[in-house]
């Protein structure tokens, strides 16, 4: 659906067990990193707005980049065998994290460039507790970050790709994209105001 609005939609296939959390983020890193370095000669449009989204365990992995591994951070700060390249020379920090029925936020967060989040879940969720999103969203307003929570009524888990109602999901979840983009569109507004 995000290409259907006119975005430039790359997939990570996250891995798992056996590596570490940390090699997880950095790969995710690496990804947002290669998409910069390479947009201009691959011609991708709309450089000025970079998201990074996750749903369920997807979140860990979104949020893990943006704790950790943001801006001028190179594997190298973690792995002493590891020779940083042109692309880690790349900034990697994010303008919006799209993050869909995510597990818990460390909001105790190192990296001080939180990216504008918009947020997303559904209130009878049993696999996540709901209550992780109230909680990111209400730290990020207290904090004084740029947040939109969109709790969908009814909705179960995995509704992630924007499954139609037919589909046996709750009336809503086949909406979320479109209200993802008017809040980056929102936010690209913004942020052209205060540069």
């Amino acid at each position: 659906l995000l290409l259907s609005l006119g975005y430039n939609f790359f997939l990570l296939q996250r891995r798992v067990e056996p590596y570490s959390e940390m090699d997880i983020f950095m790969d995710f890193q690496r990804l947002i990193r290669l998409v910069k370095y390479h947009a201009a000669q691959e011609g991708y449009g709309g450089q000025d707005m970079f998201a990074g989204l996750g749903w369920s365990g997807g979140c860990r992995t979104l949020f893990g980049v943006i704790n950790y591994c943001y801006g001028d951070i190179t594997p190298a700060d973690f792995d002493s065998e590891y020779i940083p390249d042109e692309i880690d020379a790349v900034n990697s920090d994010l303008d919006a994290a799209l993050a869909l029925y995510g597990m818990g936020y460390n909001m105790e967060a190192l990296n001080k460039n939180l990216p504008a989040f918009y947020i997303c879940a559904g209130t009878i969720d049993t696999t996540v507790d709901p209550q992780n999103s109230y909680d990111l969203y209400d730290w990020l307003v207290e904090n004084g970050y740029d947040a939109q929570l969109n709790m969908i009524e009814g909705a179960e888990h995995g509704f992630g790709v924007g499954l139609a109602p037919a589909t046996g999901q709750a009336p809503g979840t086949d909406e979320w994209p479109m209200h993802a983009d008017e809040f980056m569109q929102a936010h690209l507004r913004y942020q052209e105001q205060h540069y």
